[in-house]
Parts: structure tokens; C-alpha cells; sequence
């Protein structure tokens, strides 16, 4: 997993998926679900 800051306010979370039995990702951030992602997804970006 890699991060990159885009602006002082905004990530993208990047990832290799090696898995072939899962339906998709929860992104979390405090502990708090922002985000379910499908299978196959290897990036997502958000502001903080």
C-alpha cells in the first residue's frame, strides 16, 4: 500500500489486490467506513 498526498487536503490510497475470494474493500479512516470499494479496485482518493 502507498499513499500520495495530492494537496493539502486530499489522498490517494494505492494497493496491489492479489486476492481472488473477496467482493470488494471498506475503506476506513478513524475507525469511521467512508467508503466500500469493488473487487478489483487497486486506488482510491479522498479528502481529508
Amino acid at each position: 500500500m502507498s499513499v500520495q498526498a495530492l494537496s493539502q487536503s486530499e489522498i490517494r490510497l494505492s494497493w496491489t489486490d492479489n486476492s481472488s475470494n473477496k467482493n470488494g474493500f471498506d475503506i476506513e479512516r478513524n475507525g469511521q467506513k467512508v467508503a466500500s470499494i469493488d473487487a478489483g479496485t487497486e486506488s482510491y482518493g479522498n479528502g481529508l
